[in-house]
Formats: C-alpha cells, sequence, structure tokens
C-alpha cells in the first residue's frame, strides 16, 4: 500500500509487558486507550512527508488514524501533522 499526500503507514509496536489495572486486573490491546501516545513503526509514507522515513519509529495521537488492515497487520493511516515525536 502506498499512502497518498502526506499520509504515513504507521503499525503499533506491540510491548511484551502485561497491562494491568490498579486492582491487578490484565487489560487486553482492545480494552486499552489508544488515544494515548505510543510508539509506531512506519510502514510506508506519501510522497509529500518531510520528516517521516519508512522504519522509522514514532509517537503519535492514534484516535487521529483510518484504521486499516494490510496484509494480516493492523495499522493506522495519519497524516503527518499527528506525528508527536521521532525516536
Amino acid at each position: 500500500m502506498k499512502p497518498l499526500k502526506d499520509n504515513i503507514l504507521v503499525a503499533e509496536i506491540k510491548e511484551e509487558k502485561e497491562n494491568k489495572s490498579e486492582g491487578g486486573i490484565i487489560l487486553t490491546t482492545e480494552v486499552q486507550d489508544h488515544s494515548a501516545s505510543k510508539p509506531g513503526l512506519v510502514i510506508a509514507v506519501g510522497p509529500d512527508v518531510e520528516n517521516v522515513k519508512k522504519g522509522d519509529q514514532i509517537f503519535l495521537r492514534w484516535s487521529e488514524g483510518l484504521k486499516i488492515k494490510v496484509e494480516k497487520l493492523e495499522a493506522v493511516l495519519v497524516p503527518e501533522e499527528a506525528v508527536k515525536a521521532i525516536r
């Protein structure tokens, strides 16, 4: 898939640690807050993207993206302005 204009295709970097609530309940991915800024791996970039390249690890606000599935990989398509930092 090739994003258009200034869009970036990003996959979430899965962390192996268990996420638990304060009461000790294990939270699944579906329950965890995806509006928080979490790291993502850039899969592809559009031709107008200036500061991000394929393979970069970035922090973004996941809620600003369009959720899509590419080759069994869940990803998000976001504009470059949604990127908050590059690792």
